[in-house]
Order: C-alpha cells, then structure tokens, then sequence
C-alpha cells in the first residue's frame, strides 16, 4: 500500500508516454502539481484531461455565470484538455 501525494505516486509508475491519457480531477493546485509531473514524464498536453466544474452555476447554460473568456464550462465541457485549459487561462 501506498501512501503519500499523488505527483509523487504518479512519478513510480513509469509510465509509457506514448501511449498514456491522463485524466486529473482535483484542486486548482493538486492538478497544477499533476500535471506538471505528467508533462516531466513526456505526456503530451493533449492527452492530459480534466474537468472544471468548479465553474458551473446552474450547469445548463442559462445564468451565463459558468464562463472562461470565451468558454461556457457548462455547455462546452467541463472535460478540457490540458492544453484547451491552457488556453482559458488557467494555470498548467
């Protein structure tokens, strides 16, 4: 059995970065931390996941408060891409 923060389970796992996705569903920090230990590993932005729900209000579009820039979380995600979340503004 394991103990201890997941970044420093994830760095054990060796995993193959060719053929990884990853999905994080996490705090703000935890998931900058994760990802920031998935891309040392070589996975690619693109196939690094999560979701940002902690955006959503009324989760069907209608308060128009659940927005990024651009991007109504609930209608158009909440699973972005790390690199799409990199685009919103948020940190990775």
């Amino acid at each position: 059995m394991e103990v201890g923060f997941v970044n420093h389970l994830e760095a054990k796992l060796g995993l193959p970065a060719t053929n990884t996705v990853a999905f994080v569903c996490s705090s703000l920090m935890m998931f900058n931390t994760v990802v920031k230990e998935l891309k040392l590993e070589g996975i690619k932005k693109q196939n690094i996941y999560s979701i940002l729900e902690r955006y959503m209000k009324c989760g069907i579009g209608k308060c128009l408060h659940s927005t990024i820039g651009q991007t109504l979380v609930c209608a158009d995600g909440p699973v972005y891409t790390c690199k799409q979340i990199k685009t919103l503004g948020e940190q990775t």
